[in-house]
């Protein structure tokens, strides 16, 4: 897949989306449970091929103790 391919599907289903999806106080993006399976489901195969094929960088924060 393309990378521009990707960012356009991507950019679909974030806006398909929007209506189900508000941004937290810590900057995560929160999807409602109400929110269409179908759309969720896709939108979660998005980011994971964005990061398989490194059109994504994974950042984890915080210290593991």
């Amino acid at each position: 897949m393309k990378k521009s391919d990707w960012n356009d599907a991507l950019t679909r289903y974030e806006a398909a989306l929007e209506p189900y999806t508000q941004e937290t106080a810590g900057g995560d993006l929160y999807i409602s449970p109400d929110a269409p399976a179908h759309l969720v489901k896709m939108y979660d195969h998005l980011i994971c091929a964005g990061l398989e094929f490194g059109y994504l960088e994974l950042t984890i924060e915080g210290a593991i103790a």
